[in-house]
C-alpha cells in the first residue's frame, strides 16, 4: 500500500471550518465503538490479525439494489446496526470494526464536514482527544488504481474508566476528495495502535459500494 501524507497541526487547520449536521450523533453512540471489554483486558496481547474473511450487505428492492462489501478479521461476530452499516466485534470483546456503506437516499458530506461532524459528536465524551488528522490515499483491491481517505485517530475514557483509541477514516472509491463514499472505522486499546491500522487499511482496500 502506498499512502501520501499531509500532516497539519491544530484541529481548526487540519479539518476546515465546516458546520455541518450529516453525520452528527449523540457523543454517547459515538464513542460506544463495541461492547464493554473484558475486565482482563491489560492481561491480552496486542492486535493482530492473521486472517480475513469477506462480507457484504445491504438491499435488494425493485429498481433499488445497494450492496456494501469489504474484509473482517476472521471469527468477530457481525452485526448489522443499519441497512447499510455493519458492526464486527472480536469474541474478547476488546476490539471493533465499524463499516458505513452510505446508502439509503443520505446525503453525503465532504471529508472535512465529516470530520468535523465526528469531533463535534465527541466533544462531550470523557477525556475525549484528537491525535492526528491525515490525508492519504489507498490502492483498491477491487478499483483501479488509488482512492483518497481521511484519517483521524482519537482516544477517550470509556464507562469503565478504561482508556480507548479509534481509528476512523472516511473514504471515497470514486477518486474524489469531494464527498464521502464510506466511513470505516476501528477501536481499541492504546497498545493495540498498530493492529488496528493494519485492520482499517485492509477493510479500506477491500471496501466496495454498488448501487
Amino acid at each position: 500500500m502506498r499512502f501520501q501524507f499531509k500532516r497539519v497541526i491544530g484541529i481548526a487547520a487540519l479539518v476546515g471550518i465546516a458546520g455541518t449536521g450529516a453525520l452528527a450523533s449523540t457523543a454517547a453512540n459515538a464513542a460506544s465503538q463495541a461492547p464493554a471489554a473484558s475486565t482482563s483486558a491489560a492481561a491480552v496481547a496486542p492486535l493482530n490479525v492473521t486472517a480475513y474473511q469477506y462480507h457484504v450487505w445491504g438491499h435488494n428492492k425493485p429498481n433499488d439494489e445497494w450492496t456494501v462489501s469489504t474484509h473482517a478479521p476472521k471469527g468477530w461476530t457481525k452485526a448489522r446496526l443499519d441497512v447499510g452499516t455493519t458492526r464486527f466485534t472480536s469474541p474478547n470483546k476488546l476490539w471493533n470494526l465499524r463499516v458505513d456503506g452510505y446508502i439509503e437516499g443520505r446525503e453525503a458530506p465532504t471529508f472535512n464536514a465529516a470530520i468535523n461532524a465526528k469531533i463535534k459528536a465527541l466533544r462531550g465524551t470523557k477525556n475525549f482527544r484528537v491525535l492526528s488528522i491525515v490525508d492519504g490515499s489507498t490502492k483498491s483491491m477491487n478499483y483501479r488504481g488509488y482512492y483518497p481517505t481521511k484519517t483521524m485517530t482519537y482516544t477517550y475514557t470509556d464507562g469503565s474508566g478504561a482508556k480507548r483509541l479509534v481509528i476512523f477514516r472516511v473514504l471515497n472509491p470514486q477518486a474524489s476528495f469531494k464527498l464521502v463514499g464510506g466511513e470505516i472505522s476501528a477501536g481499541g486499546r492504546a497498545a493495540d495502535h498498530v493492529g488496528l491500522h493494519k485492520v482499517v487499511d485492509r477493510a479500506t482496500r477491500a471496501y466496495t459500494f454498488a448501487g
